[in-house]
């Protein structure tokens, strides 16, 4: 069925369509590996990303990459997280928080 097809038969079913972005809940990813992570993750926060935690929300689909647009590289983000933690983490290539602060945490027996 074609989108005008469906709108029309909402139209009919209804008497009336929403007004596009109406009527659905505002659904958020996941961030459970972030809070299980916390304390990490607000270090790469404030460490790497330069950021205050606070200001910024971040998910378990979050990456390094999300915050390279700032000026910095993701190689420069890399770093970084390599300075402040003591870890090599170019394997992570996806650049994911959540994964980064998994690896620090298991590297480091947090």
């Amino acid at each position: 069925m074609d989108l005008g097809r469906s709108l029309a038969t909402v139209k009919e079913r209804r008497g009336w369509l929403p007004r596009p972005g109406t009527g659905l809940p505002i659904e958020f990813a996941p961030s459970d590996e972030i809070e299980r992570y916390r304390g990490i993750v607000s270090r790469i926060i404030t460490d790497v990303l330069e950021y205050d935690p606070e200001d910024i929300f971040i998910t378990d689909g979050s990456s390094l990459w999300d915050f390279s647009y700032a000026g910095d590289s993701i190689e420069t983000l890399r770093k970084r997280v390599s300075k402040t933690f003591n870890v090599d983490i170019s394997h992570i290539e996806s650049g994911n928080i959540a994964e980064i602060a998994r690896y620090i945490a298991e590297t480091k027996g947090r």
